[in-house]
């Protein structure tokens, strides 16, 4: 999978996951959202609840169409 491929999200960490920052690296997320890069990594493998920070870190696969993205 190619980094252009995934968008990386920081959401909050509420039943809404509202998105709040929206990158296409981890490292482009990580200094967006002020914490390391590590941080972020660690946060989407583990997929931790995001509770203390107030945000959800996230990987979201774009599909691979030609056409308009479907909602």
């Amino acid at each position: 999978m190619r980094t252009k491929d995934v968008l990386y999200m920081a959401v909050t960490a509420d039943e809404y996951e509202l998105p709040l920052v929206v990158e296409d690296s981890p490292k482009h997320l990580s200094e967006r959202c002020g914490v390391s890069r590590d941080t972020v990594r660690s946060a989407l493998y583990r997929k931790s609840s995001g509770k203390t920070r107030g945000m959800v870190f996230i990987a979201v696969r774009v599909p691979e169409t030609e056409g308009e993205a479907e909602l």
